[in-house]
């Protein structure tokens, strides 16, 4: 192989070489695969500052806390407690 060759160039040739035992060319398959084929990935568009209101993020914010700290009932009596 002459300098002009990357090393995903040398792993192609070795999985697409037929006389090469299996279990080698199914090793160059997976090291190659990464750089062949790109993985998905989340990309965030926004962010609340540019889509909701500060009074709509208030109004978020307020529901989030009322979900995590809610009140609970203690024993038989109608005592309540939190949740921490």
């Amino acid at each position: 192989m002459s300098n002009k060759h990357t090393s995903l160039d040398f792993l192609q040739a070795v999985y697409l070489n037929e006389t090469l035992p299996l279990p080698v060319r199914s090793r160059a398959a997976i090291e190659a695969a990464p750089y062949e084929h790109p993985k998905l990935t989340a990309v965030a568009v926004g962010h609340l500052t540019g889509v909701w209101s500060r009074s709509e993020r208030f109004q978020l914010f307020l529901i989030l806390i009322a979900l995590l700290v809610r009140p609970v009932r203690c024993g038989r009596g109608t005592d309540l407690c939190s949740v921490s």
